[in-house]
């Protein structure tokens, strides 16, 4: 790419985002950048996804763009910056096979495309080489400027009068920098400082040595080492690992036998609530679980991660594996049963939600792990599917409103769960048609909770609730109305036409 056409790109698009993010709050304008963005890097600069994790990227910024004008979620939003930014690092090596990798050449160009942009503006004609010197000799002094600022700390604490000189020091500055500033729109100069930095990441490409080194020499196959003995000793340490992990793995599978089998009796069959928390039933034995899940994982991969994948005398050793897994994945299924019992008696939940996503993806994650065991892949092949395996997922569920399948879900079923009002009256603002219930059915409803679940500790009445709700239903309509077009989402545009209804 020519200089010139690089710059005014990276100028250009600068411009844009303060004209649609200037003292706006994130929604159409966001898409807008992001497809305007991708329009100037396939059409312009003729920058097209080659690999299978360049492609999911570019679809997961499209999807996730899309589900954030239609559902404008906190996740929708956080996914689809995520992919966005990730899709930087795909440009950088758009034959990138790893998600892992295509993250390190976002975060390395991060760092390293503002100074080669800094030096393209200053020697766009070819001569000038000085601030290309200068920004070399600003990279040295960044370290010691570091240990001067903790030293200058340091002394602050210890030191009364060093510390009322260093006060006195910065009110002046402080007060320089307001008189000089008082002229200038902050926020609009904020505003174009980001733009022009997310900008140059689009426009300006370093590829890091190491980073692409990694990911040119990694193979999905693992390849035997073999090593030479020069005396020509019998060697013994393989056979030994062997043992020692023959004996580990029947140990491990016999006690995970017994706990699998309590779970089948206890939490699959005959599990009766007697009107508990279930935090230890749940939060405690399912994070504990969870980990003992990952430590198997590990374990596993321990056990080959060398020339015990390709040892003779390991066939035992690789049923016992199988068997280890399966009963990890027999595990992870029981603590989903966990979580199942949970939201019967106490609702949805983020977290609720957010454990089965992850037991699904930690049972993809023991199947990787089969896979390596039996077709000896490498630890690359395990990160390169588990990451992309993971984004997929991540993406798919911006396509959900889980506000909307919480509140709705909640309230449908107070008959058998509890439901927990704080928590609901907490949700996002396009839930508010369905957060909005008359006085007349929260009374009805709390009624039937009291019965239900006596407890002691105190929770939100139905008349706080309401009164909140009513509070936000106010607050959100009057913030709508300034809304600004570049703010528009499609959630909560739905959510003030029901509203309207409602107050007419």
């Amino acid at each position: 790419m020519k200089k010139n056409t690089a710059l005014l790109l990276i100028l250009v698009h600068a411009m844009v985002f303060v004209w649609l993010f200037h003292k706006q709050q994130p929604g159409l304008n966001l898409f807008i950048y992001e497809l305007l963005a991708l329009s100037s890097l396939r059409f312009i600069l003729k920058e097209r996804p080659v690999s299978l994790v360049s492609k999911s990227v570019l679809a997961g910024t499209l999807i996730s763009g899309v589900a954030m004008i239609w559902h404008f979620s906190d996740w929708a939003i956080f996914i689809n910056l995520c992919s966005f930014y990730l899709y930087t690092g795909s440009i950088v090596y758009s034959q990138s096979r790893s998600l892992i990798s295509t993250g390190l050449f976002s975060l390395t160009n991060a760092f390293q495309a503002p100074g080669r942009f800094i030096i393209l503006l200053a020697n766009r004609n070819g001569k000038n080489k000085t601030v290309s010197k200068g920004f070399r000799a600003l990279k040295l002094a960044i370290l010691p400027l570091i240990v001067i600022m903790i030293f200058i700390a340091l002394y602050k604490a210890s030191n009364p009068l060093f510390d009322k000189g260093v006060a006195q020091l910065t009110t002046f500055i402080d007060r320089y920098w307001q008189a000089l500033l008082h002229d200038i729109d902050l926020a609009w100069l904020f505003t174009f400082i980001f733009g022009l930095f997310f900008s140059i990441l689009l426009f300006i490409h370093v590829q890091h040595k190491r980073v692409l080194a990694y990911e040119t020499n990694s193979q999905d196959q693992l390849t035997r080492i073999r090593n030479k003995h020069p005396f020509g000793f019998k060697l013994t340490a393989l056979n030994d690992e062997l043992k020692s992990a023959l004996f580990l793995l029947v140990m491990l599978n016999l006690l995970l036998l017994i706990i699998n089998g309590i779970d089948i009796y206890w939490v699959w069959f005959n599990f009766e609530w007697e009107g508990e928390y279930l935090k230890q039933f749940v939060h405690e034995g399912t994070y504990l679980l969870i980990i003992s899940i990952l430590i198997s994982m590990a374990l596993v991969l321990f056990f080959f991660r060398r020339n015990l994948n390709f040892y003779a005398r390991n066939k035992t050793l690789k049923l016992l594996s199988y068997a280890w897994l399966a009963q990890n994945a027999f595990l992870a299924l029981s603590v989903a049963m966990r979580n199942f019992w949970y939201i019967k008696y106490f609702a949805l939940a983020y977290k609720r939600i957010g454990v089965l996503v992850f037991l699904l993806l930690t049972l993809y994650g023991i199947f990787t792990v089969y896979q390596k065991v039996r077709h000896q892949k490498s630890a690359y092949y395990l990160w390169r599917t588990n990451s992309l395996a993971t984004f997929v997922v991540l993406v798919l569920l911006t396509l959900v409103n889980w506000d909307a399948v919480i509140a709705r879900y909640n309230f449908s079923h107070y008959r058998t769960a509890f439901v927990h009002l704080n928590f609901l009256s907490n949700l996002s603002d396009k839930t508010l048609p369905l957060l909005n219930k008359s006085l007349e059915e929260l009374k009805a409803m709390e009624t039937v909770q009291k019965e239900l679940f006596p407890f002691e500790e105190q929770y939100m009445n139905a008349d706080a609730y309401h009164k909140k709700i009513q509070q936000r239903k106010e607050y959100f309509m009057s913030r709508w109305n300034e809304k600004n077009l570049r703010s528009w989402n499609f959630a909560e545009a739905r959510a003030y036409k029901a509203l309207s209804v409602v107050n007419k």
